[in-house]
């Protein structure tokens, strides 16, 4: 049952705006193993979803960007390999689960249990802002505005060259669009962006810019334009 699991969630997931900042991961948490287990039980409500229908569009949408914070994530904090199998053993769990009322409330209070903990991580970035120094503030608020129609320097030190690869990568978490492999390959590409990035301008600029990313793509049309926007942005990561 996912229910037995919304505490470890709740406290896991106020990493997942600050993924790779030492002030917000405790030695117990340093492994990343707290991260993981947040993929793996939002996989397991993503996977009985999509087997069930049971959210609506606008809630599908959000459990998904919520499941792709989580990845980078663990990704930043243990290896990709870690985070690719917990989110491999959260889909077979749902994959062998049946559909009912207590899969249904499960995966409706996961998504509370995250909706809140984010907001409590949001927060706590908010505060951490305070001590940002002036140049730090201007480049992520730059970054945060920029809708990044052109191509970027993508050296990790650009926030905006970040911002650009990170809203491609939502923007693809709402719409899959590209095969697995080129997926796999994208995401692999902007973990290595988000810690050179992290490194470079540090966790609070790099969460701003993060949870702004995340807005911009949130209820994408996934038209067209919006594909194609995707595979340039996927081109230029699979391309370095």
């Amino acid at each position: 049952m996912l229910k037995s699991k919304l505490s470890h969630l709740l406290f896991a997931l106020p990493l997942l705006a600050l993924p790779a900042g030492p002030l917000y991961v405790t030695p117990a948490l340093a492994a990343g193993s707290a991260a993981e287990e947040a993929v793996r039980i939002l996989t397991r409500a993503r996977g009985a979803d999509q087997k069930c229908d049971y959210l609506s569009a606008a809630e599908r949408s959000e459990l998904s960007r919520y499941t792709a914070r989580a990845e980078i994530a663990a990704a930043s904090q243990s290896s990709t390999a870690a985070a690719r199998t917990a989110s491999a053993t959260g889909m077979a769990e749902a994959k062998s689960s049946s559909c009912s009322r207590d899969v249904e409330a499960d995966v409706r209070e996961t998504l509370e249990a995250a909706r809140e903990a984010v907001a409590a991580s949001n927060a706590e970035a908010n505060q951490a802002r305070k001590t940002m120094t002036k140049p730090a503030q201007r480049a992520a608020a730059i970054a945060e505005d920029d809708d990044g129609d052109e191509p970027a320097r993508l050296t990790g030190k650009s926030l905006g060259g970040y911002a650009r690869i990170v809203r491609g990568y939502y923007l693809e978490r709402e719409c899959r669009s590209l095969s697995r492999n080129d997926a796999d390959r994208f995401w692999r590409g902007v973990v290595k962006l988000h810690k050179t990035a992290v490194r470079t301008n540090g966790t609070s600029a790099v969460a701003r810019v993060m949870a702004a990313a995340e807005r911009k793509a949130s209820g994408s049309s996934c038209g067209r334009n919006v594909q194609a926007r995707i595979r340039q942005i996927y081109s230029e990561v699979s391309d370095r």
